[in-house]
């Protein structure tokens, strides 16, 4: 029914848009519509490659941060695996500076054993003693030997 209604009222629609075309095509306020859609298109152009660059950069940026966030756990993971070698070799260290301190020890319980069986003892003061300490029991221990 709404068919045969709209039919009913055949307008023609070149007629209807005539005059605003007309305007448009022969007065300055149609030549500064054009104008103006030229330039809004221009505008939004210029907008969309401003934006498309502010997602470059910031894909750059974020793809220079990764790289610079990768590197940074190498070097932490490398610096980590070197402390732990270091407190390794420490741990060696210590154990053959002691190794050592109990084979000088050793020698000078044997030394001062072989001094003792040849009648000539010489005066080793125990670790831990003062100077003034041992230089008491020195003469203590020359004044023994006369």
């Amino acid at each position: 029914m709404r068919y045969l209604f709209l039919a009913s009222f055949q307008i023609d629609a070149q007629k209807v848009v005539e005059p605003a075309l007309s305007t448009l095509d022969k007065t300055v306020i149609g030549s500064l519509l054009i104008l103006s859609w030229a330039l809004t298109i221009a505008l939004v152009v210029q907008l969309i490659r401003v934006q498309n660059a502010r997602v470059a950069d910031q894909q750059a940026l974020s793809n220079k941060s990764e790289r610079l966030t990768d590197k940074m756990l190498t070097a932490f993971t490398n610096m980590k695996g070197a402390l732990d070698t270091l407190k390794e070799a420490e741990k060696t260290s210590q154990q053959s500076s002691e190794a050592l301190r109990n084979a000088i020890e050793s020698l000078r319980r044997s030394f001062d054993m072989f001094l003792i069986t040849q009648g000539h003892r010489k005066f080793t003061p125990p670790s831990g003693l003062s100077k003034a300490d041992i230089a008491r029991a020195h003469e203590e221990q020359e004044r023994k030997n006369r």
